[in-house]
């Protein structure tokens, strides 16, 4: 008798335990549901601020256009249109730095961008590669995301595969150091690739970052 209760005890500890972990996994399953939808919702927000800022940068050209006219025609035209394209020029800018921040907004809270950011911050005592396919599945999709535009133009100037790898990774901003050491490669081997890639890219001067140059193609 005392042994079948023992058993019963242990039969209801070991459903207890069973429903605690099917309620931690639903909870978990729920919270990733909740985190995707978020980033959805953020991407949709993000495209539509795109199409509106193309919006405001076709209404800018016209008014430069009518501008060009207007110094054909009398003071007080250029005047008034003048001061129309300097109002619309400052909605342009303000709604590309809004565009900028929620780009960068996505990424920084992004799976994949904290993920890069705790490998480069630990030691790698085996010297292997810290990202796996799937890691970089992940990293095209965060940036394709917000650049549509990118994969095509890289394969259009010439860019090769690996050369891509750097392309998407300046995105995270990380310098030679980190990359070589989130890569396992030579530590002269991103600024190698990032050179070949410059050239090819045809960037020219070190003060615009590659990864500038590349968010105007998405």
């Amino acid at each position: 008798m005392h042994l079948r209760e023992v058993r019963s005890n242990q039969f209801k500890l070991l459903l207890i335990a069973l429903l605690i972990i099917l309620c931690m996994a639903l909870a978990y399953r729920l919270l990733i549901v909740r985190k995707n939808l978020k980033i959805a919702q953020q991407a949709d927000e993000l495209q539509e601020q795109k199409s509106h800022l193309l919006e405001q940068q076709m209404a800018l050209d016209s008014l430069s256009r009518q501008l060009k006219v207007a110094q054909q025609d009398n003071q007080e035209e250029l005047r008034q249109k003048q001061s129309e394209y300097n109002q619309k020029a400052q909605e342009v800018e303000l709604l590309k730095q809004q565009y900028i921040q929620q780009r960068q907004y996505l990424l920084r809270e992004s799976t994949i961008y904290k993920k890069i950011q705790k490998s480069v911050s630990t030691p790698n005592p085996d010297h292997k590669e810290l990202l796996t396919d799937k890691d970089w599945k992940a990293i095209y999709k965060c940036i394709d995301t917000m650049y549509p535009s990118l994969s095509e133009r890289l394969v259009l100037a010439g860019i090769t595969p690996t050369e891509k790898k750097y392309c998407y990774l300046s995105f995270f901003q990380l310098d030679s150091k980190l990359e070589a050491f989130l890569l396992n490669v030579n530590i002269d081997t991103p600024y190698k690739n990032r050179t070949r890639i410059r050239q090819k890219l045809k960037i020219t001067g070190s003060e615009e970052k590659l990864y500038e140059h590349l968010a105007l193609w998405g």
